[in-house]
């Protein structure tokens, strides 16, 4: 499978950040969340596997929530409703 992805301007700069933390903003239906899963993909691509092939990373994705019926996925605790957090 084939699949192409171009990226705006935009993303383009934060493809070639180095930085720590980085952010992106911009109107909607811009690219900015197939943008970032693309960073993703290319960084989890550039890791080197290590024992058994595996690549180990973390990432964090923060986007906004409007309500208190927004679930949220933890790490220790599942599924939780933001305003419970």
């Amino acid at each position: 499978m084939n699949i192409e992805y171009t990226a705006v301007p935009t993303m383009s700069q934060l493809h070639h950040s180095n930085a720590f933390y980085r952010g992106i903003m911009g109107p909607v239906r811009s690219g900015k969340s197939t943008g970032c899963s693309w960073e993703l993909w290319r960084r989890a691509n550039e890791q080197k596997p290590m024992k058994g092939g595996v690549r180990r990373t973390r990432f964090g994705i923060i986007r906004n929530c409007y309500d208190d019926q927004t679930e949220i996925l933890t790490e220790n605790r599942g599924w939780q409703l933001f305003k419970d957090l």
